[in-house]
């Protein structure tokens, strides 16, 4: 699998978030997937608790790039709530991490299927 990074930063006031394959070269902005879920009207957000809709939107993309448009559905608020809204300012995180975490929470989920009560 090539390897894939995210990254955020606050510039400006605004949160911008990329993607960049680190074998195919550049970085660009990560869709914000409104076609799946349209959570926010004004972009992306992490690590702060009025950012409620901001979060979900950047956890949502986040997962339909690294694991697929049904997983991100499945799973965004959760990723939201554990990873995405404790992000510091500025922030890298890889492709394999968020697969990681999605690995863990469905093992988990088979193990235990009394704690899905979505």
């Amino acid at each position: 699998m090539t390897p894939v990074i995210y990254f955020g930063k606050r510039l400006a006031g605004e949160c911008l978030v990329y993607r960049q394959n680190l074998e195919k070269g550049p970085r660009y902005l990560l869709k914000q997937r409104r076609d799946l879920a349209d959570y926010s009207q004004t972009g992306y957000g992490w690590g702060r608790p009025e950012q409620g809709p901001d979060q979900d939107q950047l956890a949502l993309a986040l997962l339909a790039d690294a694991l697929g448009e049904d997983e991100a559905l499945e799973w965004d608020h959760d990723f939201c709530e554990e990873i995405v809204e404790k992000l510091p300012a500025e922030w890298v995180m890889t492709q394999e991490r968020i697969m990681d975490w999605y690995a863990r929470k469905a093992q988990d989920r088979q193990l235990n299927p009394a704690k899905t009560a979505d």
